[in-house]
């Protein structure tokens, strides 16, 4: 499955990582993709996470207001990166953290670990994460915006059959693909109304790119 999917601004690429390997993919939104590198191995060619002893991606989200520096969450921990959008040359900007003592309205909240998260459309402070089927809704300030699950919330996802998120790569054009299992759907939001465009579908069928997936 789909671990993390992160878009280079200015870029009709994205990173994308499963397990403990990531891929540099060219793609256009509606269709059409092509491997550019990889996959390879996380902790070899992401010397910042390796520095911190993360080996495996578990979400990638940018930062609220600045799409060159990303979260990158393993399993109970965080770092912040920076990447230069030209070079691709990553830089460690926060080093590992607790998600409970970083995030720690997600700590008050029983979550330790995310699945998924994605910067909430038209917002430069907040964050939604997803965690199982519930979602949370945090701002920058670290407070707790909104909280539910995904079938109340979510009636893109729910056309979808989508129960859980496993990540989320943002098209930069209101529109977003959505990846759950071994299955991946693209979704439109405007303001706080989501609506399904495209899928479900299988991965494979349709991201040739991810074949190693």
């Amino acid at each position: 499955m789909v671990d993390g999917a992160y878009r280079i601004p200015g870029k009709n690429q994205a990173f994308f990582w499963s397990g403990t390997q990531y891929a540099r993919v060219t793609y256009n939104v509606g269709g059409g993709d092509k491997l550019e590198f990889g996959p390879e191995s996380v902790r070899y060619h992401w010397k910042q996470l390796a520095h911190e002893d993360i080996g495996r991606v578990d979400a990638v989200c940018p930062v609220p207001g600045n799409k060159e520096r990303l979260y990158v969450f393993s399993g109970a921990n965080y770092v912040k990166l920076g990447i230069n959008t030209e070079s691709l040359v990553r830089s460690l900007v926060t080093a590992r953290t607790p998600i409970t003592k970083g995030w720690t309205t997600l700590g008050r909240a029983g979550w330790d670990r995310i699945d998924a998260a994605m910067v909430v459309p038209g917002s430069e402070t907040n964050v939604y994460f997803f965690r199982g089927k519930e979602w949370i809704d945090v701002s920058w300030e670290d407070e707790l915006v909104s909280h539910g699950t995904i079938a109340e919330s979510w009636p893109s996802l729910v056309e979808a059959k989508f129960e859980t998120v496993d990540a989320i790569l943002d098209n930069y054009d209101n529109t977003y693909y959505v990846f759950s299992g071994d299955q991946c759907a693209r979704i439109r939001m405007d303001e706080d109304k989501d609506t399904l465009v495209t899928g479900p579908y299988c991965i494979a069928d349709k991201w040739t790119s991810l074949h190693w997936i």
